[in-house]
C-alpha cells in the first residue's frame, strides 16, 4: 500500500513527538483520521537524540534547516509540511534570524518547487508581541509588536513565509502558539512545579497580568487542523487566559491571546482545560518519580 508522506522538522520535540503518538492512537477527530494514512520524514539536529521510533515515521534525515540542498532533498514526494524547527536560546543572536528567519524562507522555497501543498509553520506569540492590557487580548489583526529577538526572528519567518509562497500552489499557515504545558514535558520545565510544590511558585510583580496557555494535546489538535482544514491566512495563537507566569522577565507583561479565528475558521475546540492539564501534567511527574 501506498501511503501519502508528510515531512516533520524539529523532531524529536515535545510538540512534534506528541504529535506523532497521537496519530497511533484510536482515531477520535476528522484530522486524526485523515493524517493516520501518512507516513513521516523526520527532520532531526545534528546532535540531537530521536525518541523511540514511530510506526508513523517513515525515514530520519539529520540535518539543518539553513542546509539548502538538504531541505531539498527533504520535500521530495511530500504533501504536507509541519514546520515546527526553532531556536530560541541561541549561541549568537544572529543564530535566532538564521534559523527562524532563514530556515523557514530557504523550506518555503524548497516546498514550492518540490509542489508541496500545505506547509504549517510553527511560530510563537512572541511574534506578535504583548498585549495592552489586561482587558484586550491580542489578535491576528493587530499590528505585530515583537520585542525580542526571539519575537522578531518568528515575526520576520512569517513574512518570507507569505512572500515567498504568494502566488504559488502551495498553501501557508501560521501558528502562534502560547506557552504549552502539560505531561510528556521536558525536564528543563520541572523548577516551575517543583516550586508550585513547596508553595512558593514564581511571583514577580503583583502577579495579575493576564497570561494564555495552551494544553499539548489541544495544541496538537489545533496542528491537525491546520494541517487538514482548509482556512483562511495567518491563523495565530491557540491558548487560553491563565494566570500562570512562565518566564520571569514577563511576569508583568500581558500575554492573553483571542483563539477566536481558529475557532472559527479551524473548528479548534479545546478539549482539556487548564485545571484538567495542570492536573494530568503533576500525575505524569509524578508517576516519573519526578514530583
Amino acid at each position: 500500500m501506498r501511503y501519502p508522506l508528510g515531512l516533520i522538522t524539529g523532531y524529536p520535540g515535545w510538540l512534534t513527538s506528541r504529535f506523532l503518538a497521537q496519530l497511533q492512537e484510536v482515531p477520535t477527530a476528522a484530522w486524526q483520521q485523515e493524517l493516520s494514512r501518512y507516513r513521516w520524514r523526520v527532520l532531526v539536529a545534528p546532535g540531537a537524540e530521536p525518541a523511540s521510533s514511530s510506526p508513523s515515521i517513515a525515514e530520519i534525515q539529520v540535518g539543518d534547516v539553513r542546509d539548502s540542498a538538504l531541505l531539498a532533498s527533504a520535500v521530495q514526494g511530500v504533501d504536507l509540511v509541519l514546520h515546527a524547527a526553532g531556536l530560541i536560546h541561541p549561541r549568537r543572536i544572529g543564530d535566532l534570524y538564521s534559523v527562524n528567519r532563514d530556515g523557514t524562507a530557504r523550506l518555503a522555497g524548497a516546498a514550492i518547487r518540490a509542489e508541496v501543498r500545505r506547509l504549517v509553520f510553527v511560530s510563537s506569540n512572541a511574534a506578535a508581541g504583548f498585549a495592552r492590557d489586561a482587558a484586550t487580548p491580542l489578535r491576528e489583526s493587530d499590528e505585530p509588536r515583537p520585542e525580542s529577538h526571539y519575537g522578531h526572528s518568528k515575526h520576520q519567518g512569517e513574512q518570507a513565509l507569505w512572500q515567498i509562497l504568494a502566488g504559488s500552489a502551495t498553501q501557508g499557515v501560521v501558528l502562534r502558539p502560547t506557552t504549552f504545558y502539560g505531561p510528556h514535558f521536558p525536564r528543563r520545565q520541572l523548577r516551575a512545579y517543583e516550586a508550585a510544590r513547596r508553595g512558593h511558585p514564581w511571583l514577580i510583580g503583583k502577579g495579575c497580568n493576564t497570561v494564555s496557555m495552551v494544553y499539548i494535546d489541544n495544541l496538537v489538535a489545533g496542528v491537525g487542523l491546520a494541517l487538514t482544514r482548509a482556512l483562511d491566512r495567518g491563523l495565530g495563537a491557540l491558548g487560553y487566559y491563565s494566570f500562570y507566569i512562565h518566564l520571569a522577565g514577563e511576569a508583568t507583561r500581558h500575554m492573553g491571546c483571542s483563539i477566536d479565528k481558529a475557532r472559527r475558521e479551524l473548528g479548534y475546540c479545546p478539549a482539556v482545560s487548564l485545571a484538567h492539564g495542570m492536573r494530568e501534567a503533576v500525575l505524569w511527574a509524578r508517576a516519573r518519580g519526578w514530583l
